[in-house]
């Protein structure tokens, strides 16, 4: 994949910010006044939008680290299209939910291959072991029945959240502001979760705490995708 020329790369940050503060906006206030379509639409276009903006601002070379970010973003965006029609059928909220769990285990991984201890013991008490916990959960839950897998999911999804956010902790960077984009991120993302959470269980949520599901969501997914991409310096330096 090729860089853009210092000119094109301008005319596009320009554009897709544009279109990424509208897509914000819109979808925000389509949540705020219950409008389902306004706020499907422009949620639909947020993810694509971010992608788009940390391809043309990804420093340094498009590695494996850059493209195993672009399959989680992926992840989100068709789980974002599922979970929009949950509404029809509680299948798609699962559905829903297990592409953005999938989405945690690959942010779980980057956080892992960025830590200073890359011994096979810190991997697997940091990776390993957690999900295989967790997936054996679901699948328990799964054979009993639909709705329990529902709401067991829900919490198993809390928990790798969780686990993202205790892993951002170990990375090594220079980068402080880097670094706590990704905490908050990752704090951002665990607030909205436990929302949702909430609300599978049964608890009945206020217009702003509904709210605050997607603000909270827009908000990590931002500061998560800005704390990966590499430093300037870094990059020269190799």
């Amino acid at each position: 994949m090729q860089k853009l020329s210092p000119e094109n790369k301008e005319i596009a940050n320009t554009l897709l910010t544009l279109l990424y503060l509208v897509s914000f906006v819109l979808s925000m206030l389509g949540d705020i006044i219950n409008n389902g379509v306004l706020m499907g639409v422009f949620k639909m276009l947020f993810v694509p939008t971010l992608s788009l903006l940390v391809r043309i601002n990804w420093n340094g070379p498009y590695t494996k680290r850059y493209l195993v970010l672009q399959v989680a973003l992926f992840a989100a965006w068709v789980g974002d299209f599922f979970i929009f029609f949950a509404r029809f059928n509680l299948l798609y909220f699962t559905i829903g939910g297990l592409l953005f769990f999938a989405q945690q285990l690959i942010y779980v991984y980057l956080n892992v291959s960025a830590m200073d201890k890359n011994d096979t013991l810190t991997r697997i008490s940091h990776w390993g072991l957690p999900f295989i916990a967790y997936i054996a959960v679901i699948n328990l839950s799964f054979s009993l029945s639909l709705e329990l897998f529902d709401k067991v999911s829900s919490l198993v999804y809390l928990l790798s959240v969780a686990t993202c956010y205790y892993t951002a902790f170990y990375i090594s960077t220079q980068n402080k502001i880097k670094f706590w984009a990704c905490i908050i991120g990752f704090a951002f993302f665990t607030a909205s979760d436990i929302i949702i959470t909430i609300e599978r269980f049964g608890g009945k949520l206020t217009r702003v705490q509904s709210s605050m599901i997607l603000l909270t969501y827009y908000i990590a997914q931002t500061l998560i995708c800005y704390s990966l991409n590499p430093d300037k310096e870094s990059v020269k330096s190799e």
